[in-house]
């Protein structure tokens, strides 16, 4: 059970998440037309997290832990080759208004995944002493993901 909440800990902070919520800002400024609106998109992104991880519980007792994991990695890994392909493709004015779009979905589906259930999966599976082990190499990696991004 361990080994599990250690990749799903490094799959948590590898997928993006922190690099995105900590430099949103930054990010949407390469995308957004001026600072006003990256500041409302990144404030439409501490939105969409909240609502989403809200709404992820219900979802659980319905569906399971194991199914919504498999669906939002699956989720996160289609949302972020459509954003490459999006900026590749795409003249620059169309894909910069579908890239802040993807990168609103890409934060549902992690908050309605493994965002929150890193957390309960640790909090119910493990005993204390693996608990704290696993917490522990899941900020090492936050730390490594936003210092290497």
């Amino acid at each position: 059970m361990l080994r599990i909440a250690l990749i799903l800990n490094f799959l948590q902070q590898w997928s993006g998440i922190n690099a995105i919520l900590s430099y949103s800002t930054i990010i949407f400024e390469n995308f957004a037309p001026n600072l006003w609106f990256a500041r409302f998109f990144t404030f439409l992104a501490g939105l969409v997290n909240m609502v989403a991880t809200l709404s992820v519980f219900p979802l659980v007792d319905k569906y399971g832990r194991r199914s919504l994991l498999l669906i939002g990695e699956l989720s996160l890994a289609i949302t972020l080759l459509l954003t490459g392909l999006c900026t590749t493709i795409f003249p620059e004015e169309v894909s910069n208004y579908l890239t802040l779009v993807l990168i609103l979905v890409f934060l549902v589906f992690f908050e309605m995944s493994i965002g929150p259930l890193v957390w309960v999966y640790c909090g119910e599976s493990l005993y204390n002493k693996a608990m704290s082990l696993a917490i522990g190499m899941n900020w090492i990696n936050v730390f490594l993901v936003i210092v290497l991004f």
